[in-house]
């Protein structure tokens, strides 16, 4: 990439006050920035290619932050290496996708916990969980007559399917640098897997699980 597009991906100097005289402290930077250029132009594209040539085949979220960390690459570059894949390997660009997704719906559930009392904690978590299926699905259907998708889940605590995921669209384009496509998630194959790795890294056990499809009321 252009040497211009490579800091979006570096936050270093956004939380970071170097201590020194004015010459120490710019070629502190200027070393930061010269490892930046080496993960962006070779160490990421190394890995993409890793990836695209079969020489790595991570299979689930752990597997596939454990490889990033092994090739000391953060997973905040999951975007990145997205956009390298292109239409390559497309069950792990799912799973970076689904990854990217998960962990970003986590700190929007964490926030939204915050605005809750002590008594709504386990209705807003259902409440929660509810906008992020449904929401998936109406974001994957397209009825035939051009009518939208009903929500059928009522606004709860300021909540809405769509307002999550417009909010989850938002946190994967600040926190990735990548913009989600409605078709990208597949809801019918991939929202039960992305529900269980959103619980499992947020600690929420889940007792029963109904199924409901998006379709014509008749």
């Amino acid at each position: 990439p252009p040497r211009s597009t490579l800091f979006p991906y570096t936050t270093l100097f956004r939380s970071v006050k170097l201590v020194g005289d004015e010459e120490s402290i710019k070629e502190a930077e200027a070393q930061v920035k010269e490892l930046g250029d080496f993960l962006m132009n070779y160490v990421i594209p190394l890995l993409a290619n890793e990836i695209r040539n079969n020489m790595a085949y991570p299979s689930d979220s752990v597997s596939l932050a454990k490889f990033f960390h092994s090739r000391g690459v953060n997973l905040r570059y999951l975007g990145y290496v997205v956009k390298l894949l292109n239409n390559s390997k497309p069950f792990i660009k799912d799973l970076m996708i689904r990854e990217m997704i998960v962990r970003s719906t986590k700190h929007i559930l964490h926030a939204f916990l915050q605005t809750l009392g002590e008594a709504q904690t386990s209705e807003g978590i259902s409440h929660f969980l509810n906008c992020f299926i449904r929401g998936a699905f109406m974001r994957n259907f397209n009825h035939p007559s051009g009518i939208p998708c009903e929500s059928h889940v009522p606004e709860q605590f300021g909540l809405t399917p769509t307002k999550l995921w417009d909010s989850i669209d938002e946190k994967v384009k600040a926190q990735f640098h990548y913009e989600l496509q409605k078709e990208e998630f597949q809801a019918s194959e991939y929202a039960l897997p992305a529900l269980r790795l959103l619980c499992q890294k947020t600690g929420i056990s889940i007792r029963e699980i109904g199924r409901a499809s998006c379709r014509e009321r008749v």
